[in-house]
Formats: structure tokens, C-alpha cells, sequence
């Protein structure tokens, strides 16, 4: 079992020009499964790009509508940067200038139709015209007009210098934020990447972590908008259980995912960066085949998709896209912490370690609890924890669950929450004993009662794995590189393809 480890280094000075080497994925043929699903949609080619097809997360928009904080991306675009000459006229936005180190080519852009699709009647709502008024605020509004570039500083913050992604004819993401309103999570992102971008060293699971490669801002209609650009990917790990037989993957599928994350997770720890948002909506299938996407293209120039047509914008309706083959890549650094030691609250809804539910002060193991979660949404076809009460996240129902599968929290744990004495009883000397007390009846169940896929020794490592991973104190649950080579994670693997 290979057990590579590296040492994290300062910074030594981000810029706005981002890069990072991704090396073959150790799996090449994982997740080489048929299938499709509708969350594409494509719009009209403007600024230096070729084509743009805008791709919206319903998951990830429908997952936080009702968590605490709201992420406040509204999109993520899949783009083609071809070879192009020093300058691009877009029609109706003028000349902007773009700086290019590439030599001109001779290849065509593409030119999708612009008549022949359905046309949707504009009372009809849509996609995600059904998400409530407060996620669709500046949804619709951001078909990128001329960039700004009245200044050699936005020149450089627009495609200065873009050499290297424009050298290929290579398959990039566009996340394009809503109208400006707050960009802590937009900035976080790119702060996070260029931290990890830093780092010396040739640890395995850099690959699996998607970062940053460039960011900018164009101004719409509405207002500014922050864009990142990554490598593309695939469909979300949400997604893709979506479409299997029962809704989950199966155990091999399992395994490889679980040990695939727990590296990345291993390289993100060394790298002192806690990722507090480890779900199945921010890990995507990688991209082994470039064509498997690029067939989009072809299906649009072929039958173009319907649109809804407003008097301030066109909307169109998403295009299927085919499962991808490639290693599954942790993404959204937007809620990721630099350093050790943290406090506040964070991690999603059902996902929430015991710390955070009670105010404690966490550290990176609460994105080991995630993934030990995580293993009843990919497997068993279900949340480990409902957590709600009337409709709404409730904290004593997750605690109470909590207590029934893994038993009284410890006294050292209790003390670390004046929080605890709401759920506990304490004796005369105000110290916690760790009887229930709460309102809320702990539910008669066990790890051994909510896991229902597998039996014998599958089974018993599998129960084992869970009971290792979710524990009440943080430092009793192992790191990511102890879990990788994990009996259930390597039982049925060839020792010479172990971890």
C-alpha cells in the first residue's frame, strides 16, 4: 500500500494566472458506465469564445435553498477555447481587444443554428423557473456581453496571456456567478485554489481536487458578475446514483469512490485545508474521453434545443449529456478553510458533524464524518440522518439520532459545550452525565438496521468502516490516509493496485 505524503510550503506569490498539472487518473476506467441526464443548456457564443453551453446544477440550487448559508453560484458553463486570431468581433458587442501569445489558425468556429428549434410558450415555466424568486434572481441575466478591458489591468483579468489554455483544443468550465451582491464564497474559491496551487510536491490526490485555473468579471445587464474558470467534468456523483439501477452505485463502485475521495481529502488535509462541504452534489465524474462531451455539439447543430424567447433574454432548455469515464474529483472550494483549527458553522444540512451542531471548536476530521455519511447516500439509497422536524432542519433530532446509533457522547465531550446541557442532564456540580434528557425520543434503531445492501463479511466491514468513521470526538476518528487502506476499501483489490 502506497502511502505518499508531502510538505506543505508558503505561498510563494498568487497571481491572478493560475495553473495546475493533472497527471492520469489512477482508475482510467472508472465509472465507464451508458446513460444520460437533462442539465444542459446552451447559449449564444459571445466575447473570445468559440461556444458556450451553459450548464445549470439544479441538485446543488435545490441542496441549498434550505441550508444555513445559500451558495450564491447560479451557473456553470462548458466551454470549448479553440485556437483564434489577436482579435474576435463579437456581433452586437463591438471589437474587444484580446491578447493572445498563440499564432492564428485556420479552423472555423463552430456555428450552431439559429432557426429550425421548438419554440417554448413564454407562460410556460421551465427548469429552473420553478426555484423559488430567491434563487432565480439574476439567473437568466447573464448572457456576457464585451468585456471591459478599458485598462491593461482588466486586460489582464479578462484572456491576457491565455495561452496555455488556448494552445489545445481543450474542454473548459466557466462557473459565472449572479449579479455581485456578495462574492465571499466566489473569492474563497479562488483564495483556496491559489494556496493549493502553491504547493510543492507530488501527492496522488492533487489530481483529484478541482482548482481554479483563471478568474475574471464581465458587467451584464444587471450588474457585475465573478467568473471562475476549471477543467471541465463530468455529471455530479448525485446524478449519477440518480440514474443507476435503485438509485445507488454498487459496492466496487463504492469502494473505488471512497478511496479515490479519502486521497484527495488526504492532500487537502496535509495542505491545511478543510473542505467542510464533502457530499455527493460536489464530487463529479472526471472526463477521460473529450468526445463523450463534445458530441453535445454536434447534437445541437443537428436538432437545436428550444428556447423560450422574453423581450430581455432567451432561455434555453437544458440538453441531455452523457455519463463520462474518468476518476471522481472533488469540487467547490467556496465554503473550504485554510488552517488547523476553525469555529462557526458550516458543512450542509444532514451532514453536520455533533461539533458543529453544538458550536465547538472543528478541524479537518469533520470531512472525514462527511464521508462516512456520504456512504448511506451513495449505497444504501437514503440520508443517514433525517434531521427534520415540521418541515425544518432540526438540531435535537439530529443530536437524538446521533445517540442512537453510536451511543451516549463521552464526558470529555460533553464538556466541550456549555450547548450539551440542553440534550444532557449534569449533576450537582453542573457536570454532564450524558443521560437524554431533550424532548425528542431517540428512535429505536442501530447501523445494523439502516444497512440493508450487503451480508456477511461485505457486511460486517462495511458496519465496521462506519462505526470507525462517526465517532463523537474528533480525534477518534481516523485521518483520510489511515481510512485508504481500509479492509472494506481494498478487500477485493489486487495487492499491487492498492492504494
Amino acid at each position: 500500500m502506497l502511502r505518499t505524503r508531502f510538505t506543505a510550503t508558503r505561498c510563494r506569490g498568487a497571481t491572478n494566472n493560475l495553473g495546475i498539472v493533472l497527471h492520469p487518473p489512477p482508475y482510467p476506467g472508472l465509472f465507464a458506465h451508458g446513460g444520460a441526464h437533462p442539465a444542459f443548456r446552451l447559449a449564444t457564443p459571445v466575447c473570445a469564445f468559440t461556444f458556450i453551453i451553459l450548464y445549470f446544477n439544479n441538485k446543488t440550487l435545490e441542496s441549498h435553498a434550505t441550508a444555513p448559508s445559500m451558495k450564491r453560484w447560479s451557473s456553470c458553463v462548458i466551454i470549448r477555447l479553440q485556437d483564434c486570431c489577436r482579435r474576435h468581433t463579437v456581433p452586437g458587442h463591438g471589437s474587444p481587444e484580446i491578447y493572445l501569445s498563440s499564432p492564428p489558425t485556420s479552423r472555423a468556429a463552430y456555428v450552431f443554428p439559429t432557426e429550425g428549434y421548438r419554440v417554448v410558450s413564454p407562460e410556460d415555466l421551465i427548469q429552473e423557473e420553478r426555484l423559488p424568486a430567491r434563487l432565480r434572481d439574476g439567473l437568466y441575466s447573464l448572457a456576457l456581453p464585451r468585456p471591459r478591458v478599458g485598462s491593461n489591468e482588466n486586460k489582464s483579468r479578462v484572456l491576457t496571456d491565455k495561452s496555455r489554455f488556448l494552445r489545445k483544443d481543450r474542454l473548459l468550465a466557466l462557473k459565472v456567478g449572479i449579479v455581485m451582491k456578495a462574492t465571499d464564497e466566489l473569492d474563497n474559491e479562488v483564495v483556496i485554489s491559489r494556496h493549493l496551487n502553491s504547493l510543492e510536491g507530488d501527492h496522488p490526490g492533487r489530481q483529484l481536487c478541482r482548482v481554479v485555473l483563471d478568474d475574471f468579471q464581465v458587467t451584464g445587464p444587471c450588474g457585475l458578475h465573478q467568473c471562475l474558470l476549471f477543467d471541465a467534468l463530468g455529471m455530479t456523483m448525485w446524478k449519477f446514483q440518480n440514474l443507476m439501477p435503485g438509485k445507488t452505485i454498487n459496492m466496487t463502485l463504492l469502494q473505488q469512490t471512497l478511496q479515490l475521495n479519502l486521497l484527495a481529502l488526504d492532500f487537502l488535509h496535509q495542505a491545511n485545508v478543510v473542505h467542510t462541504d464533502i457530499s455527493p452534489s460536489n464530487i463529479l465524474l472526471g472526463v477521460n474521453d473529450p468526445s463523450r462531451i463534445s458530441a453535445i455539439e454536434q447534437a445541437e447543430r443537428d436538432e437545436p434545443c428550444a428556447r423560450k424567447i422574453l423581450p430581455d433574454r432567451t432561455i434555453y432548455l437544458s440538453r441531455d449529456v452523457p455519463i463520462t469515464s474518468g476518476s471522481p474529483v472533488i469540487v467547490d472550494f467556496g465554503c473550504a478553510r485554510i488552517r488547523e483549527s476553525h469555529s462557526g458553522d458550516v458543512m450542509p444540512g444532514v451532514y453536520r458533524a455533533p461539533e458543529i451542531i453544538l458550536g465547538m471548536d472543528w478541524d479537518f476530521k469533520i470531512d472525514i464524518w462527511s464521508i462516512g455519511v456520504m456512504i448511506w447516500n451513495l449505497f444504501e439509497g437514503g440520508n443517514l440522518f433525517h434531521a427534520v422536524k415540521d418541515g425544518l432542519l432540526d438540531d435535537e433530532k439530529h443530536l437524538a439520532e446521533m445517540v442512537s446509533l453510536m451511543g451516549p457522547p463521552p464526558k470529555k465531550f460533553l464538556e466541550g459545550s456549555s450547548q450539551c446541557q440542553r440534550y444532557w442532564d449534569m449533576d450537582a456540580n453542573h457536570a454532564t452525565q450524558g443521560n437524554w434528557i431533550a424532548s425528542t425520543p431517540i428512535p429505536d434503531q442501530s447501523f445494523e438496521t439502516r444497512e440493508h445492501q450487503l451480508t456477511g463479511t461485505d457486511r460486517e466491514l462495511l458496519l465496521a468502516l462506519a462505526r470507525k468513521i462517526l465517532r463523537w470526538l474528533p480525534e477518534d476518528r481516523p485521518s483520510a490516509v489511515d481510512l485508504i487502506g481500509n479492509e472494506f476499501l481494498t478487500q477485493h483489490m489486487p495487492k499491487d493496485e492498492a492504494i
